[in-house]
């Protein structure tokens, strides 16, 4: 039997492949075609996962189209055909390549072993026929083809890019293929970190940015190069049901420390923030690297905050003396914390290379415990109550605007939320929007904050709603509360929106699991800061 062996990145695959495939095939040259999507080993970068390039593949081959899941690691073209050879001696096989590679093609590794093979040359429009006769003979090749084709010159780059404009691309690709694209785009469309390293070069630069599902880069303090005014370090706490909430933090901005206690009652409904601060801190809290170990700790006069980690959980521990008017404020909770997958977020900031943000976020911790405050009882369920750590830490710029979006809670019977958020820095490498099922992340592509507008402002008390450019989460919002604060001291300043409310909408699992909600308990907040 003659096996064409068709190498490339396919990156997604398209109808030009499928036509060099096809023709080869309908004009008897091959009995059958071999399709090798190449690892990421090759000079390209963005390339979509192997898995999805194969299964894209798997999608539109044809009955004589053999899709391979065995060679995708091997680094050379000579070693699939050794491997072949070895494995299928019986076999007869050609390599069809394209006509722009037959230049530079004596500088494959190995070339002369190809060279021994029957080459099917595919003709392109920046390389004349001549031309490639002319490498062909000089090769003393007597054994080749010429196949031209017209209407193959299409670019996988061009319909990554243009996803979200199906009118450009749909006669590039197959609809099947297309419509995996966009249902999976927060995955293949972004960069997934999945080796551990450092988190910063000797420079300061950022080595590698994108998403990942645990904190997998090591962070250190001493490697940033930036002006140490600017570095902060954070965690966050939000501990929810759908009657009341926790907010704790504790953070190190450098020129300036905060230690805030927030209660919330949904019910009401009512808020109170307590936040005091310290100035000139500059790294002295000494917080740790990393959310998977080491206590934090906020105290002052009259107040303590204090995070401890141990195995499995993280415990929560606060004390105010005079949170509001004279009345102490009190509690322990517990988060159970199983090394559920989280999102994690490297972001670059395009004026300069030495700011960045390095964020992570876990969701849906069961959460138990009590607070105390005026005569109250606020009870914490695990059951029913569950808890967020926003974990970061970065050297920002002067001004920035965000928007995030948080929930977490149980849908029949299993553990759902979500993060959703955009703003500032450079995100071309992936989006900080996930959604969690029972410990395991799904990424989602871009998702949109539709607040409404009165007069010219946003109106953070009506209806908002979300959107999100893969279909993959639509979702309505009723506020019940805005925690806002807004302070300006000229040169810095900050202007918060913290709505707290209930979500009712669909979201979709990577596998395509649609997961409905309704009145599911969270926050969408937009926060502006010069600091």
């Amino acid at each position: 039997m003659k096996i064409g062996v068709y190498c490339g990145s396919f990156s997604p695959v398209h109808k030009g492949h499928l036509k060099i495939a096809n023709e080869c095939l309908k004009e008897k040259l091959v009995d059958r075609v071999l399709i090798i999507a190449t690892g990421a080993y090759w000079d390209k970068k963005e390339l979509i996962p192997l898995a999805d390039r194969i299964r894209m593949l798997e999608m539109v081959a044809g009955k004589d189209i053999i899709i391979d899941h065995t060679m995708n690691d091997l680094p050379y073209t000579y070693m699939i055909f050794d491997q072949l050879e070895k494995d299928h001696p019986e076999d007869e096989f050609a390599l069809i390549v394209g006509a722009d590679n037959l230049p530079e093609f004596s500088r494959w590794r190995e070339y002369e072993k190809l060279l021994e093979h029957e080459f099917i040359v595919i003709a392109r429009d920046d390389i004349s026929k001549d031309k490639i006769i002319e490498i062909m003979e000089g090769f003393h090749k007597t054994s080749y083809h010429i196949l031209d084709l017209e209407n193959i010159d299409i670019s996988s780059t061009f319909i990554r890019n243009h996803l979200n404009e199906p009118k450009l691309i749909e006669d590039m690709i197959d609809p099947e293929v297309y419509a995996y694209l966009v249902r999976k785009k927060g995955n293949i469309m972004q960069h997934e970190i999945t080796e551990r390293h450092p988190l910063l070069d000797e420079n300061g630069h950022l080595i590698e940015t994108g998403f990942a599902k645990s904190l997998i880069l090591d962070y250190e303090r001493s490697k940033i190069r930036a002006n140490s005014l600017r570095i902060k370090e954070w965690d966050y706490y939000l501990v929810c049901n759908d009657d009341f909430a926790l907010a704790l933090t504790v953070d190190d901005n450098s020129y300036m420390a905060l230690d805030s206690i927030s209660l919330l009652d949904f019910r009401i409904p009512w808020e109170h923030t307590n936040s005091p601060m310290k100035f000139m801190t500059l790294g002295k809290r000494n917080f740790p690297a990393s959310s998977l170990e080491g206590d934090v700790k906020g105290e002052g006069k009259g107040y303590r905050i204090e995070f401890r980690k141990e195995e499995g959980k993280r415990i929560l521990d606060f004390r105010m003396d005079d949170f509001l008017d004279g009345k102490k404020i009190e509690g322990t909770v517990t988060l159970y914390d199983d090394n559920d997958e989280s999102m994690v977020i490297v972001t670059p900031y395009k004026e300069s290379k030495v700011h960045f943000y390095y964020n992570q976020k876990i969701n849906c911790m069961p959460a138990e415990g009590k607070v105390l405050f005026d005569g109250r009882e606020y009870i914490f369920d695990k059951n029913s109550s569950f808890g967020t750590l926003d974990w970061g830490r970065g050297v920002w710029t002067y001004k920035n605007t965000w928007y995030w979006g948080s929930a977490s809670g149980k849908v029949d019977g299993h553990r759902f939320g979500f993060n959703i958020g955009y703003g500032f820095g450079d995100t071309s490498a992936a989006s900080e929007n996930m959604l969690f099922y029972d410990g395991k992340a799904h990424k989602l592509s871009q998702v949109t904050f539709n607040i409404p507008m009165e007069d010219g402002k946003e109106d953070y008390l009506s209806p908002w709603t979300f959107t999100s450019d893969d279909g993959r989460f639509e979702m309505d919002f009723v506020p019940i509360m805005d925690r806002a604060s807004n302070t300006d001291f000229v040169i810095l300043g900050s202007d918060q929106h913290q709505v707290f409310g209930r979500f009712s909408g669909t979201a979709i699992l990577d596998d395509g699991k649609e997961i409905k909600i309704k009145d599911f308990t969270g926050f969408a907040e937009k926060v502006s800061n010069k600091w």
